[in-house]
């Protein structure tokens, strides 16, 4: 797994336009490391409502 700069940077260079084939490229990464960085899992929203909701207790 990659750390925290990479995903960063990940980011950084797709929110400056740059397509994930052309950030793949410049980092040295595959497309699918860099569409999972980008486009988070389906189920990463689900876990924000379950913390909101443990939230309530603490």
């Amino acid at each position: 797994m990659y750390g925290i700069e990479m995903k960063f940077t990940v980011k950084t260079l797709s929110d400056k336009g740059y397509s994930q084939r052309v950030v793949s490229r410049k980092l040295g990464i595959s497309r699918t490391t860099v569409k999972k960085v980008i486009i988070p899992p389906k189920n990463w929203t689900t876990n924000l409502n379950k913390i909101k909701t443990l939230n309530l207790y603490l």
